[in-house]
């Protein structure tokens, strides 16, 4: 990679100024040896002024609902009224005697601003040396303090500054009104701490007590001698903590602890094996790791879990040649990274299939450790009991320990015959006489997921092979392989279809592709072999435009708008159809460490991540997505807008790691999807059920769609078999009932309708819960208002696991079948058909037109309420010739019937009576065996 260094650009307006540029370094490093040029403690302002326009003062941030990010008092700037909001608004600092920097070229500073008239907020730098200046814009997502970074290095004007000018603007033509104020807080100057080398300079972290430590081409250069060591500086005051993570093995939060130093290094030496020693605020450890002598850049993974001394908040580290007394290292990165734990097993499980009536499993012990253990246990493992002491888990079976073992005497029944073990996670452990324990092997499920369901939505494709390897891509973990995969895509398509391959290969981290965004195409299967990994990159240089970090992202009159919506996705597909993205592999997302201390919400983990949506797609036919494991999501896992005829099958979305983790979304427009083994373990809404009506986020999205016109109804999804919880450091709704439709005026294109979920362990917040209240409306979202949502009807909530509360708040669904406690509506809704036929089943030929309900030739419009214990009567008026009747709703039995014929258009009002021995969800409605209509329904009790 080629770092960006400053340009010199000669302004031609009467030559007045010679201008320089800086180089934007926001979000991806820190600095050292730094000195406080304003803190802003002082009343002096720190020698700060403002332009006419602005008003200057020290505050402690509690106007805008802060703390300074340092000290007690920040700069707080206040712009007149009607300032136009594109003019820049400056505050400058002069100096009497010229500043050098030079030493210290990179600068630092926060600043927090309010929502402007426009999304787009700039902040701009200026450094003068007399006429002569160099400057660096960044981008500012209001509402949370943001950090600015600036690289000066190699400017003309750093070594000789007498002024410094920092300024705001928002690219819109409005006036900057409504006291919107803005706070600027700790600058500071200082040198690079930047681990990914990408400055000059930047290899002043490290130290040596032989050699020399150089820089060049975007990366330190290690000329060592002696087989001495490199040595970082102490990385603990690094901005964020970015560079000094807890190390260890617990996932108990989205900050989990890194177990691995990923170093990217070129090896021009004959050393085979390095010592890697850390230092903690708790502990001191090493560890020896081989290396490849005389290599070009490759990916180390020196993974420490194993190290009982990998705990507590890096300090610093080093590492040491061992087998070679000089030699040159070229390292380009090092990065903190969370891999899979060292752990030894006991054996191997080899199998595990089931039947209708039971599960097998098969399995193998090593020789050493079948003197010390004498019998072999299987629990149930969920996800939500990960790293929970066995006893609190569920025995399911135990056997002898032996060679070779066989375990055949579970039953494939959960809770009474109600549920299977497909959404089971089972581990098996190795116990002996003292109660001491080793797991045998990794937690499995059962593998022949297939077995228990039917793909409605199959397809072939043609049987072609396209390895990414052939177009360029190096699956290194490093190098950028976007365009080689997207060029395979593009070629498979062209060809007629097939399957695009992503090779895997038998290291322990896997083979590591690199990408940003790739586009399917029609006719395409995208297949993640077994031990490869799609891997979103972390650099910024990577991406084809410039991303937002942090997790929300603030468009004025746009709310829960995060910065997925405006990044765009790992895997993208828009207007295809036939397309596949396989496992075995997985798909991974960027996980840098941080942690903000100027952020206290949810998000303080966040600010420098880039937050992309891992798979989405829009207006496509015919997807299916199995058998892979998407894990480090930082936000929504999928998307899916105005699709149709999806299989989700035997996809793991774990290992969430900030809020808004959702699942599987299904919004707008979407479908006849089937959801079958779906392993879900995160922190917001899992099955998302979202018929949104004008949802702003569409307009302002690069990749998003929102068509006024289109029908939203949300429809035809069946979930089987899956574990869902939503609960995982947040309180998501498994099942998740988003009807923002109510402002379209035709509400039969706003429906959520005919929903099914069996067999599924449903957890969270709520099992089954509601956002009722609309955001879209021009009104404040509270979730509370108590008739702003969409149709909601249709739905079989049955045969479940209900591990937290069922919830529908305010709304009124109809032919609402479950066992969790929720029900359809007492009444009749839109018994006048105001709304067309929503909250009306449909069967065969029926409808709603001109105030009423209509059914024809043999077919049927009924509407599902739930009624109570006795002796009910329903009025409605009729007319043509049929039946007015009433169901049980869950197993079809005529409960009244009464029919009616007549020769004229007239209305007629006609009653049936019946009685229910216990409360009942009832369809009610009207049959016709020509044509019947029917009107003003009406429960009379």
């Amino acid at each position: 990679m080629s770092i960006i260094l400053p340009t010199f650009l000669l302004l031609s307006a009467a030559g007045a100024f010679a201008q320089e540029t800086a180089v934007e370094y926001s979000n991806r490093i820190s600095i050292t040896e730094d000195r406080l040029v304003a803190g802003f403690e002082e009343a002096s302002l720190d020698g700060f002024h403002a332009e006419s326009g602005l008003t200057l003062s020290m505050s402690d941030a509690s106007p805008l609902n802060v703390r300074p990010t340092q000290g007690s008092s920040v700069l707080y700037v206040s712009p007149d009224e009607g300032i136009p909001a594109d003019r820049w608004k400056t505050v400058s600092r002069s100096f009497e005697t010229p500043e050098d920097f030079s030493s210290s070229p990179v600068a630092q500073f926060e600043i927090f601003t309010q929502q402007g008239p426009n999304r787009n907020q700039r902040c701009r730098m200026r450094l003068y040396s007399g006429d002569s200046y160099a400057e660096g814009t960044a981008t500012i997502i209001p509402g949370l303090w943001r950090n600015v970074i600036f690289d000066f290095t190699g400017t003309k004007v750093v070594g000789k500054v007498d002024r410094i000018e920092i300024s705001l603007m928002c690219d819109s033509q409005e006036e900057w009104n409504n006291g919107r104020d803005f706070m600027i807080d700790g600058l500071r100057f200082g040198k690079p701490m930047d681990l990914s080398f990408m400055i000059p300079g930047s290899e002043v972290v490290f130290s040596r007590s032989e050699g020399r430590v150089g820089w060049k081409n975007d990366a330190l250069v290690y000329r060592f001698r002696k087989g001495a060591p490199l040595v970082s500086c102490d990385l603990s005051g690094s901005r964020n903590r970015t560079y000094s993570p807890p190390l260890g093995n617990s996932v108990a939060d989205f900050y989990a602890q890194r177990n691995t130093f990923f170093v990217l290094m070129a090896n021009r030496s004959r050393a085979s094996r390095v010592r890697l020693e850390w230092t903690t605020d708790k502990a001191q450890g090493s560890k020896e790791f081989d290396i490849e002598p005389r290599s070009g850049m490759k990916a180390y993974y020196f993974n420490i879990s194993d190290c009982p001394e990998a705990v507590g908040n890096l300090k610093s580290f080093s590492i040491t040649p061992l087998d070679a007394a000089r030699g040159k290292w070229v390292i380009d990165m090092i990065r903190f990274e969370r891999e899979e734990p060292i752990i030894e097993y006991a054996g191997k499980v080899e199998s595990c299939t089931a039947d209708r009536d039971s599960v097998r499993i098969c399995g193998s012990i090593r020789d050493e450790d079948l003197s010390a253990y004498s019998s072999i246990l299987v629990y149930e493992y969920p996800l939500a009991k990960e790293g929970a002491p066995l006893q609190s888990l569920h025995l399911l079976s135990q056997c002898p320990a032996a060679p070779s073992f066989e375990i055949a005497d579970i039953p494939n029944a959960r809770l009474g015959g109600r549920m299977t073990h497909l959404s089971t996670r089972f581990l098996a452990v190795l116990k002996d006489q003292d109660g001491n324990t080793k797991p045998v092997d990794k937690p499995f499920y059962i593998s022949n997921w297939r077995d228990f369901t039917e793909n409605p939505y199959h397809f072939d494709l043609p049987d072609k092979d396209f390895s990414v390897l052939r177009y360029g891509a190096r699956g290194d973990g490093f190098t950028d392989d976007t365009k080689a995969i997207q060029e395979a895509i593009d070629a498979c398509s062209k060809a007629g279809g097939g399957r695009v391959v992503l090779p895997g290969d038998d290291s322990p981290q896997g083979r590591r592709y690199v990408a940003t965004n790739i586009h399917l195409r029609s006719n395409v299967e995208f297949h993640i072999a077994e031990n490869a990994v799609l891997w979103q990159s972390y650099d910024m240089r990577d991406y084809s435009y410039v991303p937002a970090f942090g997790h929300d992202f603030d468009i004025p009159g746009c709310p829960w708008t995060h910065c997925l919506f405006v990044n765009l996705p790992l895997i993208q597909a828009n207007d295809v159809d036939h397309i596949k993205v396989t496992g075995p592999g997985v798909i991974r997302m960027a996980d840098p460490w941080s942690s903000n201390p100027d952020w206290s919400h949810y998000a303080k983990g966040c600010s420098d991540r880039i937050h992309i949506c891992a798979l989405t797609a829009e207006n496509c036919s015919y997807i299916e997505l199995t058998d892979f494991d998407q894990i480090r999501t930082s936000n929504y896992h999928t998307s899916f807008y105005g699709d149709d005829h999806i299989f989700i099958g035997n996809v793991k979305m774990v290992e969430v790691r900030c809020v808004s983790g959702d699942g599987l979304s299904f919004a707008q427009g979407v479908n006849h999807v089937l959801a079958s083994r779906v392993v879900f373990d995160s922190n917001d809404d899992a099955i998302v059920l979202c018929n949104s009506y004008r949802d702003p986020r569409g307009k302002n999205s690069p990749w998003r769609y929102d068509e006024d016109e289109v029908d939203h109804s949300v429809r035809n999804i069946l979930v089987e078999h899956s574990y869902i919880n939503s609960g995982k450091s947040g309180a998501g709704k498994a099942i998740a009932i988003i009807p923002w439709g109510s402002t379209n005026p035709d509400q039969c294109k706003q429906l959520l309708d005919s929903i099914e979920v069996y067999d599924c362990v449903l957890r969270g917040g709520h099992s089954v819960g509601t956002w009722c209240d609309n955001p879209f409306d021009g009104k404040p979202f509270t979730n509370a208002e108590q008739d702003d949502y969409a149709p909601v009807m249709n739905f079989r909530i049955l045969g479940n696991e209900y591990q937290s509360a069922c919830d529908l708040l305010c709304v009124k669904p109809t032919n609402f079948v479950t066992d969790c406690g929720l029900h359809s509506s007492t009444s009749f809704v839109n018994a006048d058909f105001s709304l067309g036929y929503a909250y009306w089943t449909r069967e065969g030929d029926a409808g709603a037109k001109n105030g009423y309900g209509f059914a024809r030739g043999g077919g049927a419009l009924l509407q599902g309420i739930y009624l109570t214990e006795g002796k009910h009567v329903i009025e409605a008026e009729v007319r043509g010739t049929g039946v007015l009747e009433a169901r049980d709703a869950l197993s079809g039995k005529c409960l009244a019937r009464q029919g009616f014929c007549f020769e004229s258009e007239d209305w007629t009002r006609l009653s049936i009576t019946f009685e229910t021995a216990a409360p009942a969800d009832c369809l009610i409605g009207l049959g016709a065996s020509e044509e019947a209509s029917v009107r003003n329904c009406k429960l009379c009790e």
